[in-house]
């Protein structure tokens, strides 16, 4: 075999290597790479993949074996010079071939958190500034197609990691600037510069600090949770799982199919936790000897590996929060993951116009008390009231990158994008206007969509001219009256169109 480069062959490499600085990309192109990256990661967990890799090791093991049989046959007095010759040639091919096999091995164990390493990296970068994170989540969602698009649901896994990472991150950050979390490692990152008199030096030191230490850990420990959902055997138990919640609803009104589901639903959900949870922790401790540091000294790899150390076990504490979804972090988790999957739905479980009842859902999740049939409070269903409230004042009713019409009165419909986080009133959503002429003419100048304006209408037949429109927002009565960039340039998302809209918005 001739020993060609593994890094020359590998389709994901090239993003891999393209997507280093932060800096030199467009936020489209990043949001792009991002769930090319996590594609990257799902090829990797592909049972034909792990297998390929479990036959490469067991080739490596014939190889060194047969080396060790040629060389005690080459050490043998009765052999003549020319069986020898012929013998070392042998040896000679076979250690070209264990050198390919272990490059081969070594760059597929260490290409998956290259590319962790690769996307803490891009995504930690953009969590300190409120205008990127505008653009990373804008765009995100103002990129995600609508359920008649085929590509929906992988689209939808590719970018929910991403977006639900600088979430958890952001809200993080600005809990912070507030209160600190009860988590001792955190603690201990926020304090180790605190002592530093140059407030210059000690703000610059700490927010590098708090990329690498705090928000590079929680975005690994993400991306590990919904990798481990990507496995074959956690595929087919969310399959299984997505069967029964349609069986569901379809026997609506049929109260003893209803129960026999709802406990075949409980049996599969705890099988695919822990299943899941299998996979993660398998994936993350495989990850605790990479590394592609490279040291001038032994002191130098000595406090790298010991601050390695306590990166791991804070990324494992994160990734069992996410399983457990309990104490402080875990609370926080579950309101960010529930209103991810909100805002970037997969059919068939979440409707179209879900991610304008984010809201709602929210609030609704965070103030019912559920019970079961004895009365007893189902506390593990509701949603932690003060993180839904610190989410929703960021976000508002109306989430960035989503499409609303808006009548701005005597028939004329307008189309706006909210793009800022933190309105001051969540239902008067602060964005960019899309005029008559789409595409021609995008003013860069933000606007407030007033409470006067209707953002919804009860009725839409699909000519805007014949809509009609409700005095007040009715929240029983969204409808499809909401739309997409996706709509407006194509399914497809052309990136040159795309990429005009976002020059002139400012989003680039």
């Amino acid at each position: 075999m001739s020993d060609v480069n593994p890094l020359n062959r590998d389709k994901f490499t090239r993003t891999l290597l393209t997507t280093v600085n932060p800096k030199d990309i467009t936020n489209i192109r990043r949001v792009k790479n991002l769930g090319r990256l996590f594609e990257g990661l799902q090829y990797r967990v592909k049972e034909s993949n792990i297998q390929n890799n479990l036959k490469e090791i067991e080739e490596l093991e014939s190889t060194k074996e047969k080396i060790k049989k040629l060389e005690s046959k080459k050490k043998d007095s009765t052999k003549s010079k020319e069986e020898r010759i012929s013998i070392g040639k042998k040896i000679k091919s076979e250690e070209i071939e264990e050198k390919r096999l272990e490059t081969r091995i070594t760059y597929n164990k260490e290409l998956p958190f290259k590319i962790l390493d690769n996307v803490s990296y891009q995504i930690s970068n953009q969590i300190d500034s409120t205008l990127d994170l505008e653009k990373i989540l804008c765009i995100t969602l103002a990129m995600h197609p609508r359920k008649d698009d085929e590509n929906q649901p992988a689209l939808s896994e590719e970018r929910k990691p991403a977006y639900f990472s600088t979430l958890l991150c952001a809200m993080i950050r600005f809990k912070n600037e507030k209160s600190r979390f009860k988590n001792e490692y955190m603690n201990k990152v926020y304090q180790r510069y605190n002592e530093n008199q140059d407030s210059d030096i000690k703000d610059k030191k700490l927010d590098d600090l708090i990329k690498t230490d705090i928000y590079a850990p929680i975005i690994k420990a993400a991306y590990t949770y919904f990798i481990s959902m990507q496995y074959r055997n956690t595929k087919e138990l969310k399959k299984k799982l997505d069967i029964n919640l349609i069986e569901m609803k379809k026997s609506k009104g049929n109260k003893i199919k209803i129960e026999e589901l709802k406990k075949k639903n409980n049996e599969l959900r705890k099988e695919l936790i822990n299943e899941s949870k299998i996979n993660a922790i398998k994936f993350l401790t495989e990850s605790k000897d990479v590394t592609t540091h490279k040291f001038n000294h032994q002191e130098e790899k000595r406090i790298f590996e010991k601050e390695e150390k306590e990166k791991n076990k804070f990324t494992l504490s994160i990734l069992k929060s996410m399983y457990s979804q309990k104490g402080e972090m875990g609370d926080l988790i579950k309101v960010v993951q529930r209103y991810t999957n909100l805002i970037l739905p997969k059919e068939p479980l979440n409707p179209e116009d879900s991610p304008l009842r984010a809201y709602d859902n929210l609030l609704i999740s965070s103030k019912t008390n559920k019970r079961d049939k004895d009365g007893n409070k189902l506390d593990e269903m509701l949603l932690h009231p003060g993180y839904v409230n610190q989410l929703l004042n960021m976000m508002g009713a109306y989430p960035i990158g989503i499409g609303l019409y808006v009548d701005i009165g005597e028939g004329i419909l307008d189309k706006v994008v909210p793009t800022k986080l933190f309105p001051k009133n969540p239902f008067q959503p602060v964005g960019k206007k899309l005029t008559k002429q789409f595409l021609n003419v995008l003013p860069s100048d933000y606007v407030i969509v007033s409470e006067k304006n209707n953002i919804f209408s009860k009725k839409y037949t699909g000519n805007l001219k014949e809509t009609n429109f409700s005095t007040q927002y009715d929240r029983e009565g969204i409808g499809d009256l909401f739309w997409k960039l996706c709509d407006v340039i194509g399914h497809s998302v052309d990136d040159g169109k795309l990429f005009q809209i976002a020059q002139k918005w400012n989003l680039i």
